[in-house]
């Protein structure tokens, strides 16, 4: 979507809900008697371990009405009277927004070109007058970066995976992984303390030429 010019927006865990996401018998609301082999059957009274659904749109302002719309808990939670509200936004003015820019990154390489945008678009809410931290990170040592790593590298191995392959994780590494994935979610919670936004690339490169071969 990114490379098509779309907008699109990953909400924090656990604002709006999954069911729908994905085809399939994925709640019991939309499929109550799946028909056939069920790869994924979502929880519907507790949300994903590691997945957020978002809306995609032509611009931000559609995308704030998406998020009003989808935003609501996930029906069978509330039915059980679960609510909560979206808290205002912090900052409102350019010059009250504090900004960390996290553009390149020495495992995955933002392109130069692209690089050299994103660093002109910080400078830009500099110039306006928002506080721009080109060197704060949300992972200090190089033992959370491994760990960063590692679970990035696990969670796209297993989100690779099909059917009963998916299981083939043990069931203690998985948990183990939950551990650091918590850790993680600890380290962000304390930058955004600090921070208002964090600005960083959507993909490293950009989009790359077009093509229907199959398997490529």
């Amino acid at each position: 979507a990114h490379w098509c010019g779309v907008f699109g927006h990953r909400p924090s865990y656990g604002l709006g809900h999954i069911h729908g996401h994905v085809p399939g018998a994925t709640h019991r609301a939309l499929e109550p008697k799946p028909r056939g082999a069920v790869f994924v059957r979502g929880d519907p009274s507790f949300h994903h371990d590691v997945a957020v659904s978002g809306p995609m749109a032509r611009c931000c302002a559609d995308l704030e009405l998406a998020m009003r719309i989808i935003a609501p808990p996930e029906p069978v939670m509330a039915q059980s009277g679960w609510t909560f509200a979206l808290p205002p936004p912090r900052a409102t003015d350019v010059r009250a927004l504090r900004a960390a820019a996290w553009l390149d990154f020495e495992a995955v390489p933002t392109d130069r070109e692209y690089l050299a945008l994103l660093q002109a678009a910080a400078e830009s809410l500099q110039r306006a007058g928002a506080h721009v931290d080109f060197a704060a990170r949300p992972f200090r040592s190089d033992e959370d970066t491994a760990k960063m790593r590692e679970v990035c590298r696990l969670t796209s191995r297993n989100c690779s995976l099909r059917g009963a392959a998916a299981s083939a994780i043990p069931h203690k590494a998985w948990m183990a992984n939950e551990v650091r994935r918590n850790y993680m979610k600890e380290s962000w919670a304390r930058f955004f303390e600090k921070f208002d936004v964090l600005l960083c690339p959507v993909t490293p490169v950009p989009a790359v030429p077009h093509t229907e071969v199959p398997n490529l």
